[in-house]
């Protein structure tokens, strides 16, 4: 009975091995590329932070977002990287929808800007054109 185990044994772990390392599906996520997919963002939300990531490949659609910020002053960075065509608008809204911050992205570059304590984002919106190359876009809270 133990020789038949001891036998056994190497099979049962060299099996599974083939089936762990065959089913890996490695081309899912692709080098230098942060958000694993083309075309899918990566969005995180919380009371005082907002952070949108996507890796974009000829991108024209639409993304817009409630935000559940309180009353203080908040710093926009918007990063664009291995920009190679089209591009994007971000605008950030306050109450009653009015519109406070604007910007196009058509090249890769880093920008960043402060609300003062008055202007609290309730929305943002982040529309693509034919968009190709990486965005981050981050509202952060910068006091209490």
């Amino acid at each position: 009975m133990k020789n038949i185990l001891l036998n056994i044994i190497p099979f049962f772990f060299f099996g599974f091995a083939i089936i762990f390392f065959t089913s890996c599906r490695e081309e899912i996520i692709i080098p230098n590329n942060p958000v694993g997919n083309f075309n899918q963002p990566l969005k995180n939300s919380f009371s005082n932070s907002y952070d949108f990531l996507i890796d974009a490949k000829n991108l024209t659609v639409g993304f817009s977002d409630t935000l559940e910020f309180r009353p203080a002053a908040y710093y926009i960075n918007i990063k664009s990287e291995n920009h190679s065509s089209g591009f994007s608008d971000i605008t950030v809204f306050a109450e009653q929808n009015q519109m406070f911050f604007t910007h196009r992205v058509y090249s890769s570059d880093v920008i960043g800007y402060s609300f003062g304590i008055g202007k609290i984002p309730k929305r943002i919106s982040i529309t693509f054109n034919n968009f190709t190359g990486q965005l981050r876009v981050q509202l952060i809270r910068i006091n209490n």
